[in-house]
């Protein structure tokens, strides 16, 4: 009886030990995907100063927390330039609408001014 408590225990033990490895495991991979993910950002934000204080950016400062803050403001990031590049074109838009209707009045009325001066002159050769 007192071996086949020692046997659950120890397979318990041995349980939490493979669950604690494969944690660990899974925050490994996630690191790397998350290091590859970082390194795409890399050529659109590149900063050639050197830091020489770098400040933590979590609680935890721990590799994977940070990567994964640095991640999180990267997509802040990206979207507030995705949200600024669609306003730009939405104003590009507008300023190429105004300049066609301020092409069009100054075609409108240099036609109505070249009515009133062919008229002026038609009137005054009918005198």
């Amino acid at each position: 009886m007192g071996t086949s408590k020692i046997g659950i225990e120890i397979d318990r033990d041995a349980r939490r030990i493979v669950e604690r490895r494969n944690r660990i495991w899974e925050k490994y991979d996630q690191t790397l995907s998350q290091i590859s993910e970082l390194n795409r950002y890399s050529s659109t934000y590149s900063n050639n100063q050197l830091m020489e204080d770098l400040y933590p950016l979590t609680d935890d400062n721990t590799p994977p927390a940070e990567i994964t803050e640095v991640l999180d403001q990267l997509h802040g990031q990206q979207a507030l330039i995705t949200r600024a590049k669609a306003e730009i074109e939405s104003n590009l838009a507008e300023i190429a609408a105004t300049k066609k209707q301020f092409l069009m009045v100054v075609g409108i009325a240099g036609a109505i001014l070249i009515m009133i001066i062919l008229f002026l002159i038609i009137s005054n050769s009918n005198k």
